[in-house]
C-alpha cells in the first residue's frame, strides 16, 4: 500500500498575505500551487478576483514567476462548478504534480476546498445537470418563488437574496425528494465523507490582524478601479446578463452592477465592496479558527519551520 501524498495548504482570509507566502514557500520546497479560490476557476473575472497574470490562450498550469499555478480559468461563468467538480480536478492535479516530483501546495481562502482534500472527502455529484441549466436561466424572483413552493421554511432559513444559495437550496430539496421517492437502489448517491483517497495534509494560516486586512482591502479596491474592473464587470454583464447568479454572488463584481445600471453612485458601490470583502474576511477567519487542523503562524519563518517538520 502506497504512502499518502503529503499536501501543504495555505489558507486564511483575503488580504492576509497567503498568496505571497505560498509563492515563496513553493519556490523553496519545489512546489506547485493549486488555487483554492471558488471564483478564480471562472474565466473573464480577472481583476475582481485578483488572478495572477496570464496570457491567452488559456492554459493549465499558468507558469507565473517560475512556479506552476493550477486551478485558474477552468470553466466559464455559464457552466458553474460545485465542490464535487473541483475536488475531482484537484485529485487529478495532485497526482500530476506528485509524478513530477513536486510538492502540492493548496492555496486560497475557500476553506471547504482545502478541507475536502485534506480530509479526503468522498463526494458524489448531488445535482441534476439539466435542472442546474434550467435554474441558471431564472431570475432572482423566479428562483425565490420556486423555493417558496418547494419549502417555505428552507427559503426563510437561507440568504434568499443570493441566487447561488437559492439554486443550491432548490437542488438540495429536489435531491431529497428524489431520494424519498425511489428505493435508493437506482437513485442519486448522496454526498458522503467516506475517506477513499489518502492524503496527509498540513494546513497553515497567518494570524490575521483585522485592521491591517481592512486597510489592504480598501487599497485593493482603488487598485482594481485603476486596472479597469468597471470595464471588466460591464463586459461580463453584456455577455451573461445583470441577473447572472455567479456575477451576483461574487464580491467585487456584484456591487458594481447597480452602479453600472445607474442605480447607485460609484462611491456607494466602493463602500459596499469594502464592507462585503471585510465581512467575507471575517467569515474566513472564523472558518479557519473552527477548522481544528489549522496551524496558525506569526510569519513566513514559522511556516517554513512547520513545512520542514512535516516533510521530513
Amino acid at each position: 500500500m502506497s504512502l499518502p501524498i503529503k499536501i501543504i495548504a495555505i489558507g486564511g482570509p483575503t488580504a492576509s498575505g497567503k498568496t505571497e507566502a505560498a509563492w515563496q514557500l513553493a519556490k523553496e520546497f519545489n512546489g506547485a500551487i493549486i488555487s483554492c479560490d471558488s471564483r478564480q476557476i471562472y474565466r473573464e473575472m480577472d481583476i475582481a478576483t485578483d488572478k495572477i497574470q496570464y496570457q491567452l490562450p488559456y492554459s493549465d498550469p499558468i507558469v507565473y514567476q517560475d512556479i506552476d499555478h493550477y486551478g485558474i480559468n477552468l470553466t466559464t461563468i455559464d457552466k458553474p462548478w460545485t465542490l464535487y467538480e473541483w475536488q475531482k480536478y484537484a485529485r487529478q492535479t495532485i497526482k500530476k504534480i506528485n509524478k513530477k516530483g513536486q510538492r502540492p501546495f493548496l492555496v486560497g481562502g475557500t476553506g471547504l476546498y482545502i478541507q475536502a482534500m485534506v480530509d479526503n472527502y468522498d463526494l458524489h455529484r448531488d445535482y441534476d445537470v439539466n435542472l442546474r441549466t434550467e435554474l441558471n436561466q431564472l431570475s432572482l424572483q423566479q428562483l425565490q418563488d420556486k423555493l417558496i413552493k418547494l419549502d417555505n421554511d428552507l427559503y426563510n432559513s437561507i440568504d434568499y437574496h443570493n441566487p447561488r444559495r437559492l439554486i443550491r437550496a432548490i437542488e438540495k430539496k429536489n435531491h431529497e425528494l428524489h431520494i424519498t421517492n425511489n428505493d435508493r437502489r437506482g437513485g442519486v448517491v448522496p454526498p458522503s465523507t467516506i475517506k477513499s483517497h489518502q492524503y496527509s495534509g498540513l494546513v497553515l494560516s497567518f494570524i490575521p490582524d483585522r485592521e491591517i486586512i481592512r486597510e489592504k482591502i480598501t487599497k485593493r479596491v482603488d487598485v482594481h478601479l485603476k486596472k479597469g474592473v468597471l470595464t471588466e464587470v460591464e463586459n461580463l454583464i453584456k455577455k451573461y446578463g445583470p441577473a447572472d447568479p455567479i456575477l451576483n454572488s461574487t464580491i467585487s463584481v456584484q456591487e458594481y452592477i447597480p452602479y453600472l445600471q445607474g442605480k447607485i453612485s460609484l462611491e456607494a458601490a466602493k463602500k459596499k465592496v469594502i464592507i462585503n470583502n471585510y465581512h467575507y474576511a471575517k467569515r474566513q477567519m472564523t472558518w479557519f479558527r473552527k477548522y481544528g487542523k489549522t496551524v496558525f503562524c506569526q510569519n513566513l519563518g514559522e511556516m517554513r519551520t512547520k513545512i520542514k517538520e512535516f516533510t521530513r
